[in-house]
């Protein structure tokens, strides 16, 4: 409290649910149903952070989400939070209240990290941030039918959907590594317990990047807007991936999203995996599948490309500390669509 005049800046939990469900319907068309999940799952908050509001009087004006995780750093576990759902009612507050929630969440963690985000969310962490990397994240991307270049179309020149142009969507693209048919046994519903066990028997090392767990990743499942299956080839290597169960604005419910859960002992077998996930998405359906990892992730990489990936934009981490002098000066390895609220569908 106290980081901007004339305004109250609160934990989340101490605001009724309501307040904050109408806010993000406000200020970013989230249903409740999303909002619920997002930040009052008991199951995965176990009493943790979740976020801070600012207050003017009995009115919200701003927020600034947490999204509890663990980190490996030194083969020790950290636990911190990456941020999301940066909102201040331009009507009613200025620039300052997103301030003023920034520094709320770095003064309560010794770091808060972030990766992507909006226009104007990259210009204002980039200046705060005590390290940026604007291109640390890499998105790739894979098309399977015509559909994604119709509907892309669509969006642009509405006038496309007069035209008797339905069934040129069906028409695919490339050639699999992998026939659908033989992947149905490698890739079952939700978060299964092979990807379970790996995670759960993982240990911290050396390196600088996120370390989840079964608790989160049964919690991103359980998102009400998506479909999650898990996908795995070997011990050593699980993939997730999931859709739409709809179509929104920034994502149709025919395109795929893949995030990787590997160890270092994964190797040859990341491309087969690669391969078992485009498959089996292509047969539920998708149109395209698009991944993100770090840009100097050479394995999923090479993984990637030949799978018939091709790289798309890139996208930055930020992280901020209490004491930048004992943290990295280096974004995390191991990113991905897990990370913060790259998955989000609002």
């Amino acid at each position: 409290r106290g980081f901007c005049v004339g305004l109250d800046i609160r934990h989340l939990s101490e605001l009724p649910q309501a307040v904050v469900i109408q806010f993000l319907e406000q200020q970013q068309g989230a249903p409740a149903s999303h909002t619920r999940w997002k930040y009052y799952d008991e199951d995965f908050n176990a009493g943790r952070l979740r976020g801070f509001v600012a207050m003017d009087g009995s009115d919200m004006v701003g927020l600034l989400g947490l999204i509890p995780f663990h980190y490996s750093l030194n083969k020790e576990t950290v636990e911190t939070s990456w941020t999301c759902d940066w909102f201040v009612d331009a009507e009613r507050a200025s620039g300052a209240t997103g301030i003023a929630l920034l520094k709320a969440a770095t003064a309560a963690h010794d770091s808060v990290y972030h990766t992507g985000g909006g226009e104007v969310t990259k210009q204002l962490f980039g200046r705060l941030a005590n390290f940026t990397e604007d291109d640390a994240v890499q998105e790739y991307r894979t098309i399977l039918r015509m559909e994604y270049f119709v509907n892309r179309a669509k969006k642009r020149k509405p006038w496309i959907n007069r035209l008797p142009i339905g069934l040129a969507g069906n028409i695919p693209l490339g050639r699999l590594n992998r026939e659908s048919a033989s992947v149905d046994d490698l890739c079952v519903p939700g978060i299964a317990d092979f990807v379970g066990s790996m995670v759960d028997r993982a240990e911290p090392t050396q390196g600088f990047h996120p370390m989840y767990d079964r608790n989160y990743l049964e919690w991103f499942s359980r998102n009400p807007d998506i479909e999650c299956y898990s996908c795995s080839v070997s011990q050593h290597a699980a993939a997730v991936v999931w859709h739409p169960l709809r179509d929104y604005p920034r994502q149709t419910q025919s395109e795929w999203r893949l995030a990787f859960l590997t160890d270092s002992e994964a190797g040859a077998e990341l491309s087969e995996l690669t391969d078992v996930a485009v498959a089996f998405a292509k047969s539920k359906g998708a149109n395209s599948v698009k991944a993100l990892i770090s840009r100097e992730d050479e394995r999923l990489s090479r993984a990637l490309l030949s799978a018939k990936f091709s790289q798309s934009r890139q996208t930055p981490f930020f992280a901020f500390y209490k004491q930048p002098e004992s943290m990295p000066q280096a974004s995390m390895s191991g990113l991905s669509f897990l990370d913060a609220d790259n998955a989000t569908l609002y």
